[in-house]
This record gives C-alpha cells, sequence and structure tokens, in this order.
C-alpha cells in the first residue's frame, strides 16, 4: 500500500474513527437482525469510504 494513500486510516483521527465505528453499530444494529463483527466492520468501511468522497452515510448498508 502507497504510504501517501487517501484513506481513513490516514486521514481520521481516533476520535473520528471511534464516532465512526459508533455509527456502523447502530446502523448495522438497524439494517440487520442479528449483526455479526463482519457485517459492522463492512458498515465502518463503507462509512469511511462514503465520508472520503462526501458521501452520505446511507449508502452503508444497502443490500444488492
Amino acid at each position: 500500500m502507497n504510504k501517501n494513500e487517501l484513506t481513513p486510516d490516514a486521514v481520521l483521527t481516533k476520535f473520528e474513527k471511534s464516532e465512526l465505528m459508533e455509527r456502523a453499530l447502530d446502523l448495522a444494529c438497524r439494517a440487520f437482525e442479528n449483526p455479526t463483527d463482519d457485517h459492522i466492520d463492512w458498515v465502518a468501511n463503507r462509512l469511511g469510504w462514503n465520508f472520503l468522497r462526501g458521501e452520505c452515510d446511507q449508502s452503508a448498508v444497502t443490500m444488492h
């Protein structure tokens, strides 16, 4: 991985990451009947990706 790559881990503060994980937990619990750690991690990753692109968090739990 390029050390200059723009990723949530590279640009978010510890507080922002904590807030993102709390939001991911909330969204996962609302979207999935029994969310696993994998669900929550996926939602958190998607929230970070959306954050970097200025997108809303609604698409973080969209199922296809």
